[in-house]
């Protein structure tokens, strides 16, 4: 659910104010799902060098909803009129206000690069496992932030979750695949929201894909 800043408010369009109940139409889902599937082959191709930072995941949203709400896809919130000036809410959790949206994902996408870097120079200086839950834990904590800011509009889930696919096609991990994730997995990320915790997150992506509650 979104709605207008108190200043510079966008005029309302449909695929600002975004209905969720539209999810369940079949030309919508089937949008989502050729959406998803073209970030999925991009990453397939690309991960293993694209950096991954706002560009990156504003390019991967893009290619998700850019049939479903064109003038918001790859737009993150923030002061107009560059950024698009509406809060957000989902669940019983607010994102970050607007205006602190550009500046809290440079903050995070700054550590999100070292981090990736610091993979990279360690693969082949560490024991596989000790990488791979290294990976794990990047891959969580990217994920989790980004659900935590909620930079855009709509489809904030799936771009985290894209996220993680991320990691995984970089790293040579098998890759999580969610319709409409629940169960644990949502009670992970509310761990994350409420304190700040990232192992309940970190010990869900450890299990294998498939066996996860909630996962499809």
């Amino acid at each position: 659910m979104t709605s207008a800043g108190p200043s510079n408010p966008l005029p309302p369009y449909w695929d600002v104010d975004w209905d969720r109940d539209r999810e369940s139409w079949p030309e919508v889902r089937r949008s989502i799902a050729l959406g998803a599937l073209e970030a999925h082959q991009w990453l397939r191709e690309q991960a293993s060098q694209q950096t991954l930072d706002l560009e990156c995941v504003q390019h991967l949203h893009r290619m998700m909803f850019q049939r479903l709400f064109p003038r918001g896809a790859g737009r993150i919130r923030g002061p107009a009129p560059a950024f698009l000036p509406y809060e957000s809410e989902f669940g019983r959790y607010k994102g970050t206000h607007y205006l602190s949206v550009p500046v809290e994902c440079a903050v995070l996408f700054t550590t999100v690069t070292r981090m990736v870097q610091d993979l990279d120079r360690l693969f082949g200086e560490m024991s596989s496992s000790m990488h791979h839950d290294e990976v794990i834990s990047a891959a969580a904590y990217t994920h989790c932030e980004l659900v935590r800011i909620h930079p855009f509009l709509d489809g904030n889930g799936r771009t985290a979750r894209m996220c993680i696919t991320y990691f995984a096609r970089r790293y040579g991990l098998q890759s999580l695949t969610y319709s409409r994730p629940g169960g644990e997995y949502l009670q992970a990320i509310a761990t994350w929201l409420q304190i700040q915790k990232i192992e309940h997150f970190v010990d869900y992506l450890h299990v294998p894909p498939g066996q996860q509650t909630g996962s499809a």
